[in-house]
């Protein structure tokens, strides 16, 4: 059948097959619409002549998630992409880096949120989470991995450490202190008004 100029042929199990060869090895892409293996197609094409389509099955997080990072956050903003960067170069690369896309685990990515947990880095889980989980979808997607292991990792809320008001001694000395200093109006301010 075709679809655009793209050949592709009907599997038994109902997905959609087009083969092609990517620098002498061939190369199956699979989904159940043919849209979505156009687009498949299409972006393997765009890797394949970038000279960044690999060729084997030694890909790894590293290289994968640099080259995520280049295809698919080239368009985003400046901010975005500096917060893309500083959670793959400070946390997936060092911790994850070097593991093959094929081999990684659910509990790799776990012992990495873990070793944040206890560095006391609560904030950056959300957001390294949040970026594996975007790296290994669109892996999953270019059938480097058959499934992304992010799914069903879910990170606890964790709750802000509860304000205490300042006790009344405390606020009575600062009051004493504020009587006799002309600048002392916003600290009074605050109090008054429980900022």
């Amino acid at each position: 059948m075709k679809y655009k100029g793209m050949e592709y042929s009907i599997r038994k199990d109902g997905r959609l097959m087009k083969r092609l060869n990517v620098k002498g090895k061939t190369k199956y892409l699979y989904a159940y619409n043919v849209s979505d293996l156009y687009n498949k197609y299409v972006e393997l094409n765009y890797l394949n002549n970038k000279g960044i389509a690999p060729t084997d099955e030694y890909l790894n997080v590293e290289q994968w998630a640099n080259q995520w990072l280049e295809i698919y956050k080239s368009d985003q903003s400046d901010n975005t992409r500096k917060m893309y960067k500083e959670a793959i170069n400070i946390y997936i690369i060092p911790y994850l880096g070097k593991y093959k896309l094929k081999a990684l685990k659910q509990k790799d990515i776990l012992n990495l949120l873990n070793i944040m947990t206890q560095k006391g880095i609560t904030r950056r889980k959300d957001v390294v989470l949040m970026t594996i989980n975007q790296i290994l979808d669109k892996a999953e997607e270019n059938d480097y991995i058959s499934k992304n292991v992010c799914n069903g990792i879910k990170i606890k809320k964790h709750k802000p450490a509860e304000k205490e008001p300042l006790p009344y001694n405390l606020i009575d000395e600062i009051k004493k202190l504020a009587t006799d200093n002309p600048r002392a109006f916003m600290i009074l301010f605050m109090i008054y008004t429980g900022l």
